[in-house]
């Protein structure tokens, strides 16, 4: 057994499964996961195996960059210094977004609209309900849209033989993965307290 895992086993005697499970899982070969990975688990953010999941996840696209330009194939011309630190313009990718979200009656979250040119989202409009009065959605939710980036990242990951792939997509990808972990967590706790589809806090 390592040193860092006796360590970190030290430690957090009361994780010493989930911790067993990170150590067995660490991509990295020398368990350089291992402490944050506990702290996760010690935090009750995640479960070990959705922790091992994002570490892998992260593992797996760090560092990686683009295909080189190919020999022969025209280079961008680099900016001079003073451009790289003082850019004329700021280019970005953000969206002007025109939102609406509504209350109903007794000032609970109801529905919503979100648009902007290429996205139009129409917010779920109430509770879902619990068992038999368990109701069909009628518009989105978070995790659809976070789902939806995933996607999308993924694609550009892998399109053209990966040849727009980037360590910055990547990191991308695995902070929208541990947002959904957050919120099938925050519906798990929900679901034990029996309060899932209600307006229940």
């Amino acid at each position: 057994m390592s040193t860092r895992l006796d360590s970190v086993l030290q430690k957090r005697p009361d994780r010493a499964d989930g911790i067993r499970l990170l150590a067995s899982r660490d991509p990295s070969g020398n368990l350089k996961y291992l402490d944050w990975g506990t702290k996760m688990l010690a935090s009750g953010q995640a479960l070990a195996p959705e922790i091992a999941d994002i570490l892998e996840l992260f593992h797996k696209f760090k560092g990686q960059a683009p295909n080189p330009v190919p020999h022969g194939a025209r280079h961008n011309r680099r900016a001079p210094r003073s451009e790289q630190i003082h850019p004329k313009e700021t280019t970005t990718m953000k969206q002007r977004l025109t939102e609406t979200h509504t209350l109903d009656q007794n000032g609970n979250p109801a529905g919503g609209n979100t648009s902007s040119n290429g996205i139009a989202i129409n917010w779920q409009d109430g509770p879902l309900g619990r068992g038999t009065d368990r109701a069909e959605p009628n518009g989105a939710f978070v995790e659809g849209v976070i789902q939806a980036a995933i996607g999308r990242l993924e694609f550009y990951q892998k399109a053209n033989y990966g040849k727009f792939a980037c360590p910055e997509n990547a990191d991308a990808i695995t902070y929208l993965e541990t947002a959904l972990l957050r919120l099938e967590k925050r519906t798990r706790d929900r679901e034990e307290r029996e309060v899932e589809g209600t307006h229940t806090p």
